[in-house]
């Protein structure tokens, strides 16, 4: 099924990035041409200093010609085309573009703008009235009609707040109050109503602000320094509120912890020994920083009362049971600098991160030129007034929407359900365009958005190109160098023996025996039987069953070969055959025994073999560049490479 928002990446995979226009070409490889743009954008993302040499650009190109030869190779083998490669590009290219489909900097502000108002709490009482979710116009005017008569009343004078609230307020929470919610912070509401609280003047009204259950109109009494967020620790005992013999048996239970607290039993043997919260037990009670109206106005109250950190609260009666509080970081706010990341996560979970991709989306509306019909949607519903997967079918030509000479219809809708494997539930008309119709806009914009990208984006073209052509070269010297100088033993026996020379033993070495010895009593009795060792008349075998016999780990022994300098426990044996002398150093008591000295040499291959295949990687490596520069022609114009001097 081939769908507008499912775009091929045929364009990204076959990207030229020469295509440009009064582009210059400073290079270029078999048939293939470089742009000093591509090169120059390659360049300074490896070179950061802001002059720049003739030396400095003749050096680079070298690095760079070798690679456009190596990946020019790749791509006469055909290695680009291959489902494989096609796959690992797409997948690179599909986590590339992220970052270029986002509003970055809507993000941002947003963030900006949450901590700024959440360095104040403000004091609000409302007055709201209920909308059903998808509530006529007639009705949804009505109740907007209403709320600013109201509105205008409590600003003439004629009534207070306070008292609209309870004669009109539908919350039944806080009508009865007089409309009052108590003190409020951001980010704790929807994004429109927490703008609508900080946006009002203190002792003054908000506008009339719509969320998904209705209109509120807001009233803000006071303002105060932020509490901010603390930070606290809790022991749990459970109790049943309504039962006074529980309730008595978890008290003296709390106590009994905080008092072992105060005692100094430290703080998570206790959490461990009383709590009931296992989740927070195995991690010594430590909840989540929080701020206000997140629990209990009991809990909250102790929490930010609590000054120095290891400070203990009295004990708290919640409906659920006892806590008892200990302070791990005091109440406040951190620098935006310091707490900008773990806010923008915390936001990133909320329906608000919604807000700048809607922006974004209707940006792309403006500059794709898409349109949407008014439709009357109770004409495709069914009897029961829905929209459903049934009363589509029957409409599958019906447009949707319109942009860049693409028609959206019905049956692309269906199609892009499909694909996403959602089920189409039947819904009233509005309900049915927020979950389907506006996400399958969405997706349409944001996939079109994608495949222009490389057109629209010269960043995005580069690192894309860049990405393409490291996956070849990865490819290629995978095969042609790094498997080979592991798989290839009889080459690499061939290259071993014909550079002999350069693997040599330049120093003496020692093969030694190295004797741990458990105590003063050991070493002594070790120190007498050594010598047979070092001289040959005795194995080590019998040298350990000897010293060991009666006392299990009197000693133990490692051998090994020894340069100079790789023991220092061998190196007091000065490079003789015998017994060194002792070192006592870290609690351990050892000496060593050299059995033999051996002479400067040639090495083995065994001895050298990472070594060798690592210099044997390097000649196939340059053998095959050698072998690429005969059979693929290269040109340079230094005259446009060197463009890019700088003083």
């Amino acid at each position: 099924m081939k769908t507008i928002w499912r775009i091929s990446l045929i364009l990204l995979l076959g990207l030229n990035v020469n295509a440009q226009s009064k582009d210059p070409i400073v290079m270029s490889v078999g048939s293939e041409k470089v742009s000093l743009s591509e090169f120059e954008a390659i360049f300074k993302k490896n070179n950061q200093e802001k002059s720049i040499s003739k030396a400095e650009l003749d050096e680079y190109m070298d690095l760079f010609r070798v690679f456009k030869l190596k990946v020019y190779d790749a791509k006469q083998q055909g290695l680009d085309t291959s489902a494989a490669f096609k796959r690992e590009l797409q997948a690179y290219v599909k986590q590339l573009a992220k970052p270029f489909l986002r509003d970055t900097a809507a993000e941002r502000s947003l963030v900006r703008n949450t901590w700024n108002r959440m360095q104040t709490d403000r004091k609000i009482r409302q007055i709201y009235l209920e909308l059903p979710v998808c509530a006529a116009p007639s009705d949804t005017l009505k109740a907007y009609n209403k709320l600013e008569d109201i509105r205008k009343d409590i600003e003439r004078g004629k009534v207070d707040f306070a008292t609209a609230a309870k004669n009109y307020s539908e919350d039944e929470r806080s009508a009865g109050n007089g409309g009052l919610i108590g003190w409020f912070t951001a980010p704790n509401a929807a994004l429109n109503f927490e703008r609508a609280v900080y946006d009002a003047p203190v002792g003054g009204l908000s506008h009339i602000v719509r969320s998904s259950i209705g209109y509120h109109l807001i009233m803000v009494e006071e303002e105060r320094p932020a509490r901010g967020r603390v930070e606290v620790s809790h022991i749990f005992v459970s109790a049943d509120a309504s039962n006074s013999g529980s309730v008595e048996i978890a008290r003296k239970r709390i106590l009994e912890a905080k008092e072992k607290a105060m005692s100094g039993t430290p703080w998570e043997e206790v959490v461990r020994a009383y709590s009931e919260n296992y989740k927070t037990a195995t991690r010594a009670g430590k909840l989540p920083s929080f701020g206000i109206n997140e629990y209990s106005p009991d809990f909250e109250q102790a929490a930010f009362s609590l000054k120095k950190v290891g400070d203990l609260s009295e004990p708290i009666l919640t409906p659920q049971g006892f806590h008892l509080l200990r302070l791990e970081q005091p109440a406040g706010l951190p620098a935006f600098a310091e707490f900008e990341d773990e806010l923008t996560k915390m936001l990133a979970k909320s329906a608000r991160w919604k807000e700048p991709k809607r922006v974004f989306v209707e940006q792309l509306k403006g500059r794709y030129g898409f349109t949407e019909p008014a439709l009357e949607w109770s004409k495709y519903t069914n009897q029961e007034g829905l929209i459903s997967l049934a009363s589509l079918e029957e409409h599958k030509d019906l447009v949707l929407a319109n942009f860049q000479n693409n028609a959206l219809s019905v049956a692309t809708l269906l199609d892009y359900l499909d694909a996403e494997r959602l089920e189409l539930k039947a819904l009233p008309p509005c309900l049915f365009q927020k979950n389907y119709v506006v996400p399958f806009f969405e997706s349409v914009l944001l996939s079109y958005k994608e495949q222009q990208l490389p057109q629209e984006n010269l960043k995005f073209r580069y690192l894309v190109n860049e990405y393409r052509e490291g996956i070849l070269l990865f490819g290629l010297m995978d095969e042609k160098v790094w498997k080979r100088s592991v798989r290839d033993s009889s080459g690499l026996e061939s290259y071993f023996a014909e550079h002999r020379d350069r693997y040599r033993w330049e120093q003496p070495r020692m093969k030694a025996w190295l004797v741990d010895c458990k105590n003063d009593e050991a070493e002594k009795l070790a120190r007498k039987y050594a010598e047979k060792v070092a001289s040959g008349k005795w194995d080590i075998s019998k040298f350990t069953g000897k010293l060991n016999k009666n006392v299990p780990d009197n000693v133990l022994v490692t051998q090994g070969t020894f340069l100079p300098g790789d023991h220092p426990v061998v190196d007091l044996a000065n490079q003789q055959v015998g017994v060194g002398t002792t070192l006592r150093s870290e609690n351990k008591i050892r000496f060593a025994m050299v059995t033999e000295v051996l002479a400067p040499g040639p090495k083995e291959l065994r001895d050298v073999r990472g070594k060798v295949i690592s210099d044997y990687a390097s000649w196939l490596e340059q053998s095959w560049v050698e072998e690429l520069e005969k059979k693929y022609p290269v040109s340079l114009d230094k005259e446009v490479l060197y463009r890019l001097v700088t003083p």
